[in-house]
């Protein structure tokens, strides 16, 4: 705890948090909360320099200010960059040339690519971006392409993750040609190097996995491998992260001790292959501050200096926002960040304390029970400690923890520690054809057997639940209150770590245990519309069923789920398809990797675009463990849901469109309690003039409406809700439109 406090520290951090408030904040607010932070050091400096040295409060007060400039400095600059890409968002077609930089997807009904722009409309430019085109491009990593094409801004549900990437406007184009053939730098050639050798001698399941834990190519892993990971709180194992780094420098580290290297030269080999590593694996944020972490660590032995950990993680932090400030929105780098400052408060408090070996009592066995038993009592404690100092981060990005994050850490963990070091030998011995085999071979074994155990911990129904609950933010701030504590007053017995973590979760889960009691019997709704489409998600005890009445993108059914996901038990009961575009394909493949799907239910057939949709969604549920239901959309369907019945969409079309006109209802003990009603639906002959529900949902997909029911048409209802302003006004609706709040509305149905 003596280098917990170190002036170092705080000065850097004052330029991390001025970089981080710069770029979320307005500028008076940011400014206000930059010198707030700075006082509050100089304060605590003050409090802990006893006595006071004028002179160093000054030199400190003047380090924070200078640390705090170049913050802002990093900031302002970023912003004004990001000002000048998102004025292309004008809605006219801009004649662009870019490098592909990564394939996103490439599928018969369109293709995605990363690019980086170089020229738009003749003027040099140079930013990231995503190009999305209808149709398969067929370009590879390095391509030089031109094409004319719209920018705008991103949809809401990938806007943060976007901005982590430096990604502030995506492009659409109708047809992209190739200008040049692939170019690419020496460090992505040596990934691609390896990356072709582990798929010329593993699987390719394996292959997927050994680029994305050892090379940082994460694009190729299946997304039920991702979701299971995420479902056992192995995540961090599939991202290349400070903890892949540290095994392989331990590792590497030993390795040159044994040959015999001198202890400079060693460290200065390090140095130069933890940079290189960095680079070629794509300096993410995560591999970034551990390397700068580690390079400071063997700077420190160099220079016979002892190692500042809390410093060097607040360097690392401040240099990783000053170059990269919008590194801020990085979720990646938020957790890891967080979960390494817990793990360096802490860890030398929890770590298992035994008696110094000697004379009387050496023995070789227990010495190596003893290593053992301070291992595995170390990836306990670690697991814990992270989890609980993620979970601020968790609770705003993701929403749901892993129950079984711990165990499945101790399990986990040292078959990835081998695996590591079995693939480093394979990269050495690639060429040789049967010790590279041998490996290859082994390292399948490995790989099998880690995703085999993350898919039964992720199995188990419950495992992974929602904090997305009104008393969590309660319950964090309560913890890292008692944790501060805890830091502060020195010499704090390990006893009282542990019986304070303990309380928590027995707090969380007391909490929780109400909440569910008092909300049991309450049915939800939430309705979500974006643009033409619409989708409305209904929870009721823990079940969650999605209702898609949309073009097929991901926006609109990923933004229920979200919504519905806090209420229910992060796993989607059912999404229910009320007619088929492309589109669906690629949106249910993406969804299947973000939360665990339990059912598709899919209308039936009715052409041949029909049938080859169903067959591709149907391909990707059995590939994911999806099971997949069917229901005819000519004849009234329901689907029940504990004492819940929802009546299937019909199929009704009107004279002026093939479009079709989307209705279904939701009902409770004989009664309805919820009724949907699609654009223009009182065109529909079929449809009754007189409609009574508590709440009343007018929908926007469909055929554009024209003008007021010409027919006389009475619907009865508590609640109105209308997607946007023009249909609010067909109706005389005033308040509930859901394009006035952000595209989205929840509310009770029935308590």
């Amino acid at each position: 705890m003596n280098t917990l406090f170190r002036r170092g520290a705080l000065a850097f951090s004052c330029a991390a948090v001025t970089v981080a408030a710069f770029m979320l904040f307005e500028t008076a607010l940011a400014t206000i909360i930059a010198l707030l932070y700075i006082f509050a050091c100089i304060g605590y400096s003050l409090f802990k320099s006893r006595p006071v040295n004028p002179k160093r409060v000054i030199a400190f007060f003047a380090v924070c200010i200078i640390s705090a400039s170049i913050g802002v400095a990093s900031a302002l600059i970023c912003q004004n960059n990001i000002s000048k890409v998102t004025q292309l968002c004008d809605e006219k077609q801009h004649d662009v040339s870019a490098t592909i930089e990564g394939e996103i997807y490439a599928e018969s009904f369109g293709s995605a690519y990363n690019i980086n722009v170089k020229t738009v409309d003749g003027k040099k430019m140079n930013f990231p971006t995503q190009l999305e085109l209808g149709y398969n491009g067929g370009f590879e990593v390095g391509d030089e392409i031109g094409f004319y094409g719209t920018f705008e801004l991103p949809e809401d549900d990938e806007t943060s993750y976007l901005k982590s990437k430096n990604i502030f406007v995506v492009c659409s184009s109708d047809g992209a040609s190739k200008l040049s053939g692939g170019k690419i730098s020496v460090f992505k050639r040596i990934n691609k190097f390896f990356e072709n050798a582990f798929y010329n001698k593993l699987t390719e399941r394996g292959a997927n996995f050994a680029s994305a834990v050892l090379l940082g190519n994460r694009d190729n892993v299946e997304s039920s491998v991702k979701l299971d990971f995420r479902r056992s709180g192995l995540s961090h194992i599939l991202a290349l992260s400070g903890l892949h780094l540290a095994i392989i420098s331990l590792g590497v580290d030993f390795l040159l001790r044994r040959v015999g290297l001198k202890k400079q030269i060693r460290t200065v080999v390090m140095i130069v292959l933890i940079a290189l590593f960095a680079i070629v694996t794509g300096l993410s944020a995560s591999v970034f501050r551990s390397a700068v972490m580690l390079i400071i660590f063997y700077i420190a032995q160099l220079m016979g200096e002892k190692n500042d950990s809390i410093t060097a993680l607040f360097f690392a932090l401040a240099l990783i926002l000053c170059v990269r400030p919008y590194s801020v929105w990085d979720g990646g780098l938020l957790m890891s960040f967080s979960a390494t400052f817990g793990l360096v408060l802490f860890s030398d408090v929890l770590a298992p304390k035994f008696a110094p070996m000697t004379r009387e009592n050496y023995s070789k066995p227990k010495k190596i029970f003893q290593k053992v038993v301070s291992y595995f009592v170390g990836l306990l404690t670690a697991g814990v400690v992270a989890t609980v100092f993620t979970m601020p981060v968790t609770y705003i990005m993701f929403g749901g923890v892993s129950l079984i994050s711990p165990l499945a850490n101790i399990i986990v963990i040292p078959i990835i520690q081998l695996l590591l070091y079995l693939l480093l030998i394979f990269c050495a011995v690639c060429k040789i054809p049967l010790v590279s085999n041998a490996i290859a071979f082994l390292s399948d074994a490995l790989i099998y057997l880690v995703e085999k155990t993350a898919r039964a911990f992720s199995s188990i129904n419950g495992v992974y639940i929602s904090i997305k609950y009104p008393f969590t933010p309660f319950i964090i701030a309560v913890f890292f209150i008692v944790a501060a504590v805890i830091v502060f007053i020195p010499k704090i017995k390990k006893i009282y770590v542990l019986a304070a973590t303990a309380v928590m979760c027995a707090v969380f889960m007391g909490s929780l245990g109400i909440y569910s009691s008092v909300t049991r019997g309450e049915v939800y709704a939430v309705c979500v519309s974006e643009k033409s489409n619409d989708a409305v998600g209904i929870v009721y005890n823990g079940e969650n069923i999605i209702v898609d009445i949309s073009s097929g993108g991901f926006s609109t059914l990923y933004s229920a789920v979200k919504e519905t996901e806090g209420r229910a038990s992060c796993e989607v009961s059912a999404i229910v398809l009320t007619h088929l575009h492309k589109n669906h394909i690629h949106t249910i493949e993406k969804l299947s990797g973000y939360i665990k799907l339990d059912t598709i239910i899919i209308p039936t057939a009715e052409s041949k675009s029909d049938a080859e949709v169903i067959r591709a969604i149907a391909l990707i549920c059995n590939e994911n463990g999806i099971k997949t239901e069917y229901y005819n959309r000519r004849a009234e369907s329901y689907l029940d849901v504990l004492d819940l019945t929802l009546k299937l969409p019909e199929y009704k079309t009107i004279k002026r469109s093939t479009h079709p006109i989307v209705t279904f209802s939701v009902t409770s003990g004989g009664n309805e309690k919820f009724i949907y009603l699609g654009s223009s639906f009182w065109e529909c002959d079929e449809l009754p003039e007189y409609i009574e529900s508590p709440v009343v949902f007018f929908g926007i997909h469909g055929p554009k409406p024209k003008s007021k029911p010409e027919k006389e048409l009475t619907v009865k209802s508590n609640l109105f809700i209308c997607s946007n302003e023009s249909l609010a006004d067909l109706f005389g609706i005033k308040s509930n439109i859901i394009s006035k709040n952000k595209g989205k509305i929840t509310f009770l149905i029935e308590k």
